[in-house]
């Protein structure tokens, strides 16, 4: 296919998109098949993410991803999210003990809706378990107002689990589960090319190494500090035995 052909074949497929989209979106409803396949819609990145500032990034597309706070990846990590949403507050409280291991990564497209990338934070891969990767958002930024009643901002703002995004985003996942038929897709050539779990993309290193975070001082770092834990708590019990002991005998004492 020629780069004539292929932009052409991008630019319907861009139409039938956008077509299908607002079809969903209007009937604020979704089916299981569509489900199954939003991620059809959900650009990848373009290359490696380079930090910008704070938590904004940028691809080699030069396209905007907001890397979210952990408690807001807690449906992302490799064990229940109730106990990732514990572990990153512990987390963020405890100068990082016990982090979560996948960081999210969330760009808004040209259509106001959203496309997420989640990341082993250690490695930086991408991570490709369908039952926790990234997926594409039907609802749309413009869904949402701030306080004052205005368009939010998106590189400060964190999608609510609320609206529009939980009724086409995430109750879908919990009703018809994560078995998704894609990974993501990118643009080559003006035509669009659909990535599965068993495909090239398997493994590929989105951030760079030096915006990663070492293992071996999280491994490190969680040790020492369980053990300073264990020997705050031994100590604080020794305490209180020693209180209790001596609350007895000056009670014993009054009752003679």
């Amino acid at each position: 296919m020629d780069m004539a052909a292929a932009s052409e074949e991008g630019k319907i497929d861009l139409i039938n998109r956008t077509n299908e989209i607002e079809e969903i979106r209007a009937r604020n409803t979704i089916t299981e098949e569509e489900h199954l396949n939003r991620n059809k819609f959900n650009e990848l990145p373009t290359g490696r993410l380079t930090l910008k500032e704070k938590n904004i990034y940028v691809d080699e597309n030069n396209d905007t991803w907001i890397k979210y706070p952990d408690y807001n990846a807690s449906y992302h990590q490799p064990f229940y999210y109730v106990f990732a949403g514990i572990r990153s507050l512990i987390a963020k409280r405890t100068f990082g003990f016990l982090k979560v291991p996948n960081l999210k990564f969330i760009k808004e497209n040209e259509d106001l809706t959203s496309s997420e990338v989640v990341v082993n934070r250690y490695d930086g891969k991408m991570v490709l378990d369908p039952k926790i990767f990234g997926t594409y958002n039907f609802c749309k930024t413009t869904d949402y107002k701030d306080e004052n009643g205005n368009d939010i901002n998106f590189n400060t703002w964190v999608m609510p689990p609320t609206g529009t995004h939980d009724v086409l985003d995430i109750i879908p996942h919990k009703e018809y589960g994560g078995n998704y038929k894609h990974v993501g897709k990118f643009i080559k050539g003006g035509a669009l090319i659909l990535e599965t779990p068993t495909k090239n993309y398997k493994g590929n290193i989105i951030l760079k190494e030096k915006d990663t975070e070492s293992l071996l001082y999280a491994y490190v770092y969680n040790i020492a500090f369980s053990l300073i834990l264990i020997f705050l708590f031994r100590l604080a019990y020794l305490n209180i035995k020693k209180l209790i002991k001596k609350l007895k005998s000056k009670f014993s004492k009054k009752k003679k």
